[in-house]
């Protein structure tokens, strides 16, 4: 399944939202979940998107068509939030990460490469690196001093 990201086509914002305040419990919305539910009607509006990370917080990803989209949207949520939660700043209510997009998420082709780095026939014969490396440790040793059995 294709995220919202993968089909947009660029340049766009994309912005992502993590609360650093919770609401109680499960009493009431968090910062972030009001600031979501706003966005669809800010203009420039894109997509959203959300999963949660490995403490079980929220994280959301909203997408915008420019930058003043996004500045507009997050200046109406500081307004929203102040007033849902008591005065409390917007800054100190949830972090941002905000990226300029300007190439597409997926590219059209797979990066990978024409040929293998490492032929399969110089492991298979000890002429790598590591084989080299390891098979000078006892000269190395000889040279500074340490005694080694061969």
């Amino acid at each position: 399944m294709k995220t919202i990201a993968e089909n947009l086509k660029p340049p766009f914002i994309a912005a992502i939202m993590l609360d650093t305040v919770q609401a109680g419990g499960n009493d009431g919305p968090s910062p972030s979940d009001e600031l979501v539910s706003i966005a669809p009607a800010q203009e420039g509006f894109l997509g959203l998107e959300t999963t949660r990370d490995d403490q079980d917080r929220w994280i959301s990803i909203s997408y915008w068509r420019n930058q003043t989209c996004f500045i507009g949207w997050r200046k109406a949520g500081s307004e929203h939030v102040a007033r849902v939660f008591d005065g409390l700043a917007l800054e100190l209510a949830c972090k941002f990460r905000v990226s300029n997009v300007e190439e597409p998420v997926m590219p059209s082709k797979q990066l990978l490469a024409p040929e293998r780095a490492i032929p399969s026939t110089a492991k298979a014969h000890g002429f790598g690196l590591g084989s080299q490396v390891f098979k000078a440790f006892p000269t190395i040793a000889e040279l500074l001093g340490y005694e080694h059995a061969r």
